[in-house]
């Protein structure tokens, strides 16, 4: 069965307030119980649950549950 990933919106309170605030984490889950992360979808690259860190565990090519290992549970375009 292939594995869907879901995007969970991290909101806190006051998030229309007018002052400026930072951007909420973009937070990746997947699994069949959406409780594995999958990493930062908008954390700066260089921020180690970002999936753009290419020597994180999100963002590297050779972790297993990384999204851009081609063979791993969650970058595999095959069913594990």
């Amino acid at each position: 069965m292939k594995f869907v990933a879901c995007l969970i919106l991290v909101l806190t309170p006051g998030l229309c307030a007018a002052q400026a605030q930072a951007p909420k984490a973009l937070l990746l889950f997947g699994a069949k119980d959406y409780k594995t992360s999958l990493g930062c979808l908008n954390c700066v690259d260089t921020s180690d649950i970002s999936v753009c860190n290419e020597f994180g565990k999100y963002g590297s090519e050779y972790q297993s549950d990384s999204i851009w290992n081609a063979y791993g549970t969650f970058g595999s375009d095959t069913t594990h």
